[in-house]
């Protein structure tokens, strides 16, 4: 797992948080499948504060497409919570390969599309 690149929204929160979701994808570089499973849930756990905030950002700022961008997030921390149940049966794997390479792809494409929509947005407001 390389390390992540850093796009900045020029949004404190967004960027701040965002940040700290890179650090600790960061820091579990070189981590073998049981110790990223054992990781997941502080994953999981940032995924969820970070999205309940930018969601209560798109309400302050009236985002218009708050419905896609919170749909995005369901579907993410939905695909969480089933990979969280598939490991406890085994299937380690399929959270490196999670954590590894859908996730940050994931990020980037979302940070550079839907949060930075809701950035220009916010900072228009």
């Amino acid at each position: 797992m390389a390390p992540q690149q850093r796009i900045a929204l020029d949004v404190a929160r967004m960027d701040d948080a965002h940040n700290a979701l890179f650090d600790l994808l960061d820091s579990l570089q070189g981590a073998d499948d049981a110790q990223l499973t054992a990781q997941f849930e502080s994953i999981r756990t940032h995924l969820a504060e970070h999205f309940a905030d930018e969601e209560a950002l798109m309400t302050e700022v009236r985002f218009s497409a708050f419905a896609e961008h919170h749909g995005e997030h369901q579907r993410l921390l939905g695909e969480t919570a089933m990979l969280a149940r598939f490991a406890k049966r085994g299937g380690q794997g399929a959270i490196g390969d999670f954590v590894r390479n859908r996730l940050p792809g994931w990020l980037t494409l979302h940070i550079q599309t839907m949060d930075a929509a809701l950035a220009a947005q916010a900072r228009a407001s």
